[in-house]
């Protein structure tokens, strides 16, 4: 499913859950929209089944999730931390999105692909 818009996605969900993307400090508007692209894709390869939506920022990139499930399937790839309570979510996880980072999860996302595809078909 795309994402879709961060104001709209607002509006019709009550307490959706979080994770916060840290950027690099140095992050410029290229950065930021390189950042997003590659969350996008993470997005799309994890097929979430429930709407989402990105908003980039100056220092990361909130991404709401209308099911908890999606959250986390998004934040365990990104090997993202629980955080506390908050009013306005129903759950808060951050984590950090640097160049290794990038790396550590293309890498992880490709064998969990080779291993799916290594999968003998059920008869």
């Amino acid at each position: 499913m795309p994402p879709k818009d961060w104001d709209a996605f607002q509006e019709s969900h009550h307490r959706p859950h979080l994770v916060i993307v840290d950027l690099p400090k140095d992050s410029g508007v290229k950065a930021r929209k390189l950042g997003l692209s590659f969350l996008e894709r993470v997005a799309t390869e994890l097929r979430l089944e429930g709407p989402y939506a990105m908003s980039p920022n100056r220092t990361d990139i909130q991404v709401a999730f209308e099911s908890d499930i999606d959250a986390k399937r998004f934040g365990d790839a990104l090997q993202a931390k629980p955080r506390g309570k908050d009013a306005a979510w129903a759950s808060t996880a951050r984590c950090s999105l640097d160049r290794s980072a990038k790396r550590r999860i293309t890498t992880s996302m490709r064998s969990a692909h080779l291993k799916l595809a290594k999968r003998p078909a059920n008869d």
